[in-house]
Formats: C-alpha cells, structure tokens, sequence
C-alpha cells in the first residue's frame, strides 16, 4: 500500500440532546459517535474522545447550578469538594464502552465498568509522565482527589482522553481498516456513569451534585492511499483480522474460604485478573467508587470497611484443575524473601507485559513497588503482600491489589474458555463473613473478524 496522505478527522454525536449537555443525571448518557466507512486506515494511537466537563452544584447562592468550591475560596458558597480518582481523572464519567461494525453493527468489543479497568491498568502500564499528562489532561484540576488551588478552579474544564480497548491497543501495525475489507465503519456508543459512581465529595452528602459534558467530539486521523491503492480496496474481499477485546465479569465474595466461578466464553483468552471494593462504597457519594485495595472487613466498632483482610492462599483454577500454576501460592509469609510474593507479582506482571519496547519501559516494575500489609494474623505474626503504586503523589495513597494470571505468554494466543470451560479464583482470607465485597473481573482475549462480500463475522 502506498500512503498519500495523513488526514484529520473531527465528528460529533450523532444523538446530540437538547443544548447539547450530556448527563446521567437529565436523562442523556448515551453517547453514539460513528466513523464512516471509507478504504483508509484508521491510525489507532489517535483516536481521542474531546469535551468540556463540568461539575455541578444545583442550589448554590452563586448560581443555579454552580460549580462546586473545590478550592474552598469563595466565601458566598461554603466549602463543597466534587473530587474524581486521580488515576482514572476525567475517565472516571464513562461506564461502558462499545465498539462496533458500523455498517452491519456486529459487535467488536464491549468494556463495562471501563473506570475500574483504567484504576488498575493505568498506573500498571504507565510511567508518570505519560499517565499526569493522559488523567490530568494538562489543566485538569479535578483529576486528583486531593484539593485544587487557582484560577482553574469552578470553570468548565477541557477534556481529551484516549480510549483504552483492545480494539484500538491490538491491531498489528497500529492501523485499523476503515472500509469493506476491514471493519467496515465504526460505531461507538459511550455509556455514562452514575453521579454517585463518578464523583466523591469529602462533604460526604453529594446528592443533588451531577456532572455534564459539552462540546462532546471525536477526532482521529486516517491514512489516505494512491488511486490504485483505494481502488483495490474498494474490491471486496475475503480475509481475516485479529484484534483485543475486553470483558466484564462480576461478583461477590463474603466468605474466608471463596471460590469465585466464571464463564468467560472466549476462545482465545490471554489474561484474567480481578480486583475488589467494598460492596457498600459503589455508588457512593461518601467512598471512591474506583478504590483497587485489600479485601477490607467491616470494623464492628465503627461499622465502617476499615480493617484490612489478610490474604492466605491464591489458587487459579481451570475446569476444576489448578491452571496454569499446578500449585496453590501460599501468600501468607513471615519475609519478603519466600517465593510466595514473587510468584504473585511476576504472575500479576504478565498480565500486563507487552513486547513493544516503549511499553516495557514504563511497565509495572519501574513504577510500582510491593509494600508489606500493615495488618498481621495475631495467631501467627505473619504478613501478606499488597502492590502500592508509586506514579504520582496523590496515587501512592491508593493501592492497586490485583489477582491475575497470564494463560499464554508465549504465543499470545491464549487459552480456550469457550462452551463450558470454566475460570475459577480461589481465594482463602481473614474475611468475617458479614462484610460483603464487590469482584470485578476483567478478561482480555484475542477476538477474529472475518470479512467477505457477503459482511462480517466476528467470533471470540
């Protein structure tokens, strides 16, 4: 192929709402954007979600709604905090993620509780720069949950984010096929998140607090060929293409010896890991809904999900057989020395690994560090390991504990949980049994599209 050309593309929703604000709280949390199908290439890297956020506070003296006084400096409207997770940042509004065909509407991948899977891989696959430029956006005040100062407090903040999936990280070259003999168009849609799941304040009651977006657009850039080139591709054609896919797996564990069963029904599943939240923080103006810590008990005292869990056993499980590790991993251990720790890190790294140069270097290992638990079993005096990201200040805070297991790092083909081949977790805790919490499961697998002059079928 030879390239003529590199161009800009700018599209809006083509559901804009009335006044063209986006909102979970008015109704409007669909967003719907589509590239057309055309023979160039979509340039993955570039794909950017744009809009203007902004967090309201209906009821304000100043004005109806108004924006909350993050920096406490305005002494007409008492102090109000609306905080976002500082790894997740402006992210922390999207829900759902979907891609599809757009001209046949075949579904390519779809990304559910697309914030949590950003709390865990970001600070995990990026170096500091890259993730202080990507979650705070620049001039992003609100991207941290520690308070803002300044003149970029209470105003509309301008957003641009890149979409994480596997669609747009999978494709080999980083150019993706615009026209018949490829995807055929791309639709996305973007579903919103809960205020509640969205936004923290320190105030604790947020209720009548929401966020909106404006000005919502996507820009991306395509390669444009020769004449001989789009003619060819304007040929329909008969071929196959591999790319990534998320998915979205849930549950609840609540008791201290808990096996979690899935069907994740991929084919080629690369990786499985999951991470865990207090069940009552979701959907919780007072909590972060997008915390990534230790199993946590309720704290009889207090009532309140403060006492961490002690983990004792890990076990990954396949169709009722340990897989790929033919063993338990001990996790309880008196020193830092035992295998125990360095099995689940180096397991947990694999999920993460990638052999692009770039990616290698801002990988897990330069940017984390593996702190000792504080809490200790008193019958034995012993300790379990947690992984504590150390990218920014804000995030050394907020702890990334994550279960995971790499099932193909050789080939990248991955291992086959179609039909009824199940994934199970294991985990054997301190957990009391009265304080329930809520697993998120995520699942990267290596999708297939076949494409022909008769359309396009996709299989995982």
């Amino acid at each position: 192929m030879s390239a003529k050309r590199i161009r800009r593309n700018f599209v809006v929703p083509i559901n804009q709402p009335t006044g063209g604000e986006f909102s979970f709280r008015n109704g409007s949390s669909l967003i719907q954007i589509q590239m057309a199908a055309s023979p160039v290439g979509l340039i993955t890297d570039s794909v950017r979600l744009n809009y203007k956020l902004r967090l309201n506070k209906p009821g304000s003296t100043l004005l109806v709604p108004a924006f909350p006084n993050n920096n406490q400096n305005i002494a007409a409207d008492a102090a109000y905090e609306l905080l976002l997770d500082s790894r997740v940042g402006a992210d922390c509004v999207i829900d759902v993620v979907n891609w599809s065909s757009g001209a046949t509407n075949s579904s390519l991948e779809s990304i559910r509780q697309y914030g949590r899977l950003l709390a865990i891989t970001n600070p995990l696959t990026k170096s500091k720069n890259k993730m202080d430029g990507e979650v705070q956006g620049g001039n992003l005040p609100v991207a941290s949950r520690q308070k803002v100062s300044g003149n970029m407090v209470n105003t509309e903040n301008f957003i641009s984010v890149p979409i994480k999936c596997g669609l747009l990280e999978g494709i080999e070259g980083g150019v993706l096929p615009l026209g018949i003999n490829g995807v055929n168009g791309l639709s996305l849609g973007i579903t919103l998140q809960n205020d509640s799941m969205a936004l923290k304040s320190s105030q604790g009651d947020a209720n009548d607090c929401y966020y909106s977006l404006l000005d919502v657009n996507l820009t991306y850039d395509v390669i444009e060929y020769d004449d001989a080139t789009t003619q060819d591709l304007n040929k329909p054609k008969t071929g196959v293409m591999e790319f990534l896919s998320y998915s979205t797996l849930y549950s609840v564990i609540n008791s201290s010896d808990d096996q979690q069963n899935f069907n994740p029904s991929t084919s080629k599943t690369q990786s499985i890991f999951t991470s865990s939240v207090p069940a009552t923080h979701l959907n919780n103006f007072s909590e972060n809904s997008f915390s990534t810590g230790n199993l946590k008990n309720i704290n009889t005292g207090t009532g309140k999900y403060s006492d961490n869990v002690l983990l004792n056993r890990v076990s990954f499980i396949r169709n009722g057989t340990l897989s790929p590790l033919e063993y338990q991993i001990e996790t309880e251990t008196s020193s830092l020395e035992t295998t125990a720790r360095p099995v689940l890190i180096s397991l947990l790294k694999e999920v993460f690994s990638s052999r692009d140069e770039e990616t290698k270097e801002n990988m897990i290992s330069p940017n984390t560090q593996f702190s000792q638990q504080t809490s200790v079993n008193p019958a034995t005096g012993k300790e379990v390991f947690s992984l504590k990201t150390t990218v920014s200040t804000e995030a050394q805070n907020e702890p990334v504990v994550a279960y995971g297991v790499n099932f193909d790092p050789i080939s990248n083909q991955g291992q086959n949980f179609a039909g009824n081949n199940s994934y199970g977790l294991r985990l054997e805790t301190t957990l009391n049994g009265s304080s329930p919490n809520a697993l998120t499961t995520f699942v990267k697998s290596l999708n297939v599209l076949q494409y022909s002059p008769q359309g396009i079928q996709v299989s995982n």
